[in-house]
């Protein structure tokens, strides 16, 4: 009888010990269980964090390019605005196609870049479309002496010499 006891208590210590472990595997599946789920809800918080604050961004930058715009409409319409702003996007024509020049990339361009006189002419039409049809006649533009020296200093240097002949002179004073 005593052996069958031993044996009893046996079964049970067992029976214990595997339920130990059962809970134990079941506690550290949890828990796991709880870490992924964490981390994902706070990965999901972290991207709508960020994208709150694009969305923020964005409508930041909105704003104040709407205000840009506004403050630049009012003083358009004050006396010298349109010839002023007429004289920013002229500069910024020229302006650019000297950028296009001191780098070393290959684009394509409006015909005859290599002509300084060209990109003025360009510059001056776009001048003159934006002024409108009522102004053309009265047009003096003092500037336009100054932009075909900046011009052809920067264009005149970075013109191969396969382009023209020898006799071509790519000085402003051939320009105006």
């Amino acid at each position: 009888m005593e052996m069958q006891a031993e044996a009893e208590r046996r079964k049970r210590a067992q029976i214990l010990e595997s339920e130990g472990e059962r809970q134990a595997n079941i506690n550290i599946a949890d828990g796991h269980k709880s870490a992924q789920i964490l981390a994902s809800q706070g990965e999901k918080q972290a991207l709508i964090n960020k994208a709150q604050g694009e969305a923020e961004a964005i409508i930041a930058k909105a704003q104040a390019t709407a205000k840009g715009i506004a403050i630049v409409s009012e003083n358009i319409k004050k006396s010298g605005g349109i010839e002023a702003a007429s004289l920013k996007i002229a500069e910024q024509y020229v302006g650019a196609f000297g950028n296009i020049a001191k780098e070393g990339t290959t684009i394509l361009l409006p015909s005859a870049t290599g002509n300084p006189a060209n990109i003025m002419a360009q510059a001056f039409t776009m001048y003159k479309n934006l002024l409108g049809s009522q102004k053309e006649n009265s047009l003096s533009i003092p500037w336009l002496h100054t932009a075909v020296s900046f011009v052809s200093s920067i264009f005149a240097p970075s013109i191969p010499a396969s382009i023209g002949s020898s006799e071509q002179n790519y000085s402003a004073a051939a320009y105006v």
